[in-house]
């Protein structure tokens, strides 16, 4: 349609795993990514996102534990920071996330998960910070 916002995203992510110890019950794993998003505008939302990521996993036969921490980078190439003549927006995203899962039989898991995020943006009134918690049962088919 005429006059609609449309973006083109290319996005390269690297990732390892590394198992610890025989049993392969110790693991971990370490993303590193990089995007470059473009709109068919001004250039008003363009932006390349620099990302790294790091996993701790623990499995035991009938239950696992994993923790990550996570952050990444914006950088705006058009948004300013305040007004016309301002620096270029720059936003910095930090996550923190907790999981822990029981196996109830073959198929059925329980799990609890927790999860942390804060933005830090030289945009004014757009840093936050988030908290979820979330109880569930899985299926699988």
């Amino acid at each position: 349609m005429p006059g609609e916002l449309e973006f083109t995203a290319h996005e390269l992510e690297l990732k390892g795993r590394w198992t610890w110890d025989e049993t392969r019950r110790w693991s971990t794993q370490m993303r590193l990514g990089f995007l470059d998003n473009q709109d068919n505008g001004g250039g008003y939302f363009d932006y390349d996102r620099y990302s790294a990521g790091l996993q701790v996993r623990y499995r035991a036969p009938s239950w696992s534990v994993r923790g990550e921490l996570r952050v990444r980078w914006y950088d705006y190439a058009v948004q300013a920071s305040a007004g016309p003549g301002s620096d270029l927006r720059h936003k910095t995203d930090l996550g923190f996330n907790v999981r822990g899962d029981y196996r109830l039989g073959r198929k059925w898991t329980v799990y609890a998960e927790y999860d942390r995020e804060m933005t830090r943006d030289t945009l004014p009134a757009s840093d936050y910070h988030a908290n979820s918690v979330s109880l569930g049962v899985e299926l699988e088919l």
